[in-house]
């Protein structure tokens, strides 16, 4: 499989906001903003809840080595006005076919609400598209996460399958599976 390599200096902008490669981040605000119950429900058993600060160095760490072995890059996301910290989005080549790209991502509780995500995940999805000849973009979320479903829809993902009772929650809930797409036009 062909890997795909994005430099380390790579900053993607917007109107309102900066995304840069994720090992950038000071370990104590992600920390901070990881921390979230929410968050570690709908990312799975990966994602630990409470969040402590070695979770966020030992992160931080693992997205390095990831990125400088090609083919999965995080990014964390600011605003441009107060340099403050969002949320995080990435990408991984699926494995089975180099022109697909998985999309992953999640929000700070207190930066919900304002689109910063779905502004965030246009550009990524864009930067696919036009940079790395990706041809598809997929991402699965839980069906209980309509806020993430929300922010892919708005991007023009559609729903390609549903596999009924896949995730386990870590409040303990049994749900759906939904699978998204979006293809280069």
């Amino acid at each position: 499989m062909k890997k795909i390599k994005i430099s380390k200096k790579i900053k993607l902008e917007t109107e309102r906001l900066i995304l840069k490669p994720g090992f950038y981040t000071d370990p104590k605000v992600l920390k901070k903003n990881a921390n979230d119950f929410d968050n570690a429900n709908f990312i799975g058993p990966t994602f630990p809840f409470p969040y402590k600060l070695k979770n966020a160095k030992d992160f931080i760490e693992f997205i390095e080595k990831k990125w400088n072995m090609g083919g999965e890059y995080v990014f964390h996301i600011w605003t441009k006005d107060k340099n403050e910290f969002v949320g995080s989005v990435g990408i991984t080549y699926n494995k089975n076919d180099e022109l697909i790209s998985n999309l992953g991502y999640w929000t700070a509780k207190e930066k919900r609400g304002f689109g910063y995500m779905s502004e965030a995940v246009k550009t990524l999805s864009d930067y696919c598209f036009n940079f790395l000849s990706v041809r598809k973009v997929n991402a699965t979320v839980a069906s209980k996460n309509i806020g993430s479903s929300k922010v892919l829809k708005k991007n023009g993902f559609k729903i390609e399958g549903i596999r009924k009772n896949e995730i386990i929650l870590k409040d303990g809930d049994i749900v759906d599976r939904i699978f998204y797409a979006k293809f280069k036009k």
